[in-house]
């Protein structure tokens, strides 16, 4: 997902699941909500640019790299480059 922003809402769930064999989620934009929450599930990793944020003001936000929990060493990391950004706000995380 690129661009400045990529995804926004203000209520209701954001979901992002990048499923099969070798799937990342690569991050370099903005995904943001007001109350709602936002959930990420790659099977493989998760990786943040410098320029990706993940934002909400009061909504849960769910980070999950191997979420096939295959176990088999590959795959697995979430990095956030510098620069990235994510916050719940009043939210967890």
């Amino acid at each position: 997902l690129a661009g400045p922003l990529g995804l926004s809402a203000t209520s209701g769930t954001v979901t992002l699941n990048a499923t099969g064999a070798g799937s990342d989620i690569q991050l370099s934009a903005t995904i943001q909500t007001t109350s709602g929450d936002i959930v990420l599930n790659a099977e493989d990793d998760l990786v943040l640019s410098p320029s990706a944020q993940i934002l909400s003001v009061s909504g849960d936000i769910a980070l999950t790299a191997d979420a096939d929990g295959d176990d088999n060493g590959n795959g697995g990391g979430i990095t956030m480059a510098d620069g990235s950004l994510v916050s719940a706000g009043s939210g967890l995380l």
